[in-house]
Formats: structure tokens, sequence, C-alpha cells
């Protein structure tokens, strides 16, 4: 198994050559629209790509490709259902 590279938004801002700020706007717009899928855990941010956006392609026997599109089409449906009320509405 090979491992992935990464790199921080920061890195990711001097590369493309924009600033922090720019580079934080275009991830989180990237996020909105299924590009790509922030998550964190232990301290550490993760924004993955959806495989789909980079292979162009609807089927992979990849079982990591499959894992990662399993992961976006959750969060999508979570984002679907998201809760749009006031927390006064909440029954807890």
């Amino acid at each position: 198994m090979s491992t992935l590279d990464h790199i921080t938004q920061a890195s990711l801002a001097r590369i493309i050559g924009v600033d922090d700020q720019t580079a934080r706007r275009g991830l989180r717009d990237l996020s909105k629209n299924g590009f790509v899928m922030r998550s964190e855990a232990f301290g550490a941010v993760v924004i993955r790509m959806n495989p789909d956006v980079m292979y162009r392609k609807k089927f992979d026997n990849d079982e990591y490709t499959q894992g990662v599109r399993f992961e976006f089409a959750q969060n999508k449906r979570a984002a679907e259902a998201a809760f749009d009320g006031d927390d006064e509405d909440l029954p807890f």
C-alpha cells in the first residue's frame, strides 16, 4: 500500500500563489459543492478530494477509492438532512 503525502493549508496557498484567507475561502466553496471533504481528528484537519472529480469515473475497484466515495455519500446525506432550526427547538 502506498502512502499519501499531506500538505498544510498554508503550503497549499503558497504553492498556488494566494494568501491563506483566499485558500480557506476556496476550500470552503469546494467543500460546499462536493469537490472536497473536510474531516477533523486528533487535532488535524484533512481535506480529501472527491474521487469522482479526480478520476472522472463512477466505478473503481480500488478499496481506498470506494471508501472515500462512501464517505462523500454519507456526508452528502448528512448535509441534506442538516438541522435548519433554532437551538431552542432541540429536544435536549
